[in-house]
């Protein structure tokens, strides 16, 4: 199975191991960037999946932001494509949390 996977908090670090471990390939693994850290700030300081994917030998991307730079946020109902263009899925244009 190919798997992305998205952390950074060091809870995420067995949930990680663990997909490694069971053989699934990981394709990337997306955190947070480095940032300055240490006494006086001058040190590097990796997130806790950054430095265990990089043990791991996996690809480790840290963009700036995961947002759509060309999505546009709905606001209003009428922003919505007609319900015959849009797919809504089992709850007919509900709102739907699993």
């Amino acid at each position: 199975m190919k798997v992305i996977f998205m952390g950074a908090p060091a809870f995420a670090v067995p949930t990680l191991k663990a997909l490694s471990s069971l053989g699934s390939r990981i394709v990337a693994v997306y955190t947070k960037a480095p940032r300055q850290g240490g006494r006086r700030g001058l040190e590097i300081v990796k997130t806790p999946v950054h430095l265990t994917a990089e043990e791991l030998g996996l690809s480790v991307k840290t963009p700036k932001t995961l947002r759509d730079p060309q999505a546009r946020p709905i606001r209003h109902r009428d922003d919505l494509p007609p319900s015959g263009e849009r797919d809504d899925g089992p709850c007919r244009g509900r709102p739907y949390h699993p």
